[in-house]
């Protein structure tokens, strides 16, 4: 649930470098090129599976939710303009980002790298890595079930760009959290294909 070490990265910060055994450039499965266009949109999220990494738990995410819960929280914290990826992957990606990024050589459960500074009218930009196993594995242990920890984990890295910060005070870590429970408490719709 990322409540004691602080996995963001601030920017600007470059594109991050994939392991050597996959290459380099932009995140896995990223189209090349603008996004789609939607005419008066000013927040484009991207929902990625990172296609290199091992076969994923939870393999039925829906790429939509995903994006209509950034959505939610982006507005709620009166975010007008943003662009944000949001990549699902496996142990050893995160691993990897976390060692090369944030000189800390093991597995977490999200990155956020924030790519622009956060400042009163300029757009929000920056990627989320979300490590599925980690979530797996950790749901238990919060007493939630696996897809609640995965809205948690996406809301947490949001908010870390946003500016909340949980290695800060004890006012300002008490202050991300309750924000992330308030918003995870307020999201009702599954985030797996096939659910009603």
């Amino acid at each position: 649930m990322s409540g004691s070490e602080d996995d963001t990265a601030s920017g600007p910060v470059p594109e991050p470098e994939l392991p050597s055994d996959t290459g380099s450039g932009p995140a896995p499965d990223r189209p090349t090129g603008e996004p789609p266009d939607r005419e008066g949109e000013s927040v484009t999220i991207g929902v990625y599976r990172d296609e290199n990494g091992p076969l994923l738990p939870i393999p039925d995410l829906d790429p939509a939710v995903v994006e209509r819960l950034a959505r939610r929280v982006l507005a709620a914290e009166a975010v007008a303009a943003a662009e944000i990826d949001i990549v699902f992957c496996g142990d050893e990606r995160i691993t990897a980002l976390n060692r090369e990024w944030l000189d800390s050589d093991r597995v977490t459960d999200v990155i956020a790298f924030g790519l622009t500074g956060i400042e009163p009218g300029r757009q929000l930009e920056g990627e989320i890595y979300i490590d599925l196993e980690q979530a797996v594995r950790q749901a238990p242990e919060f007493g939630v079930t696996a897809e609640e920890e995965i809205v948690r984990l996406i809301v947490h890295g949001l908010l870390h760009l946003a500016g909340y910060t949980d290695t800060g005070s004890p006012s300002e870590v008490e202050a991300m959290m309750n924000r992330q429970e308030e918003l995870v408490k307020d999201w009702d719709e599954p985030i797996r294909g096939g659910q009603n």
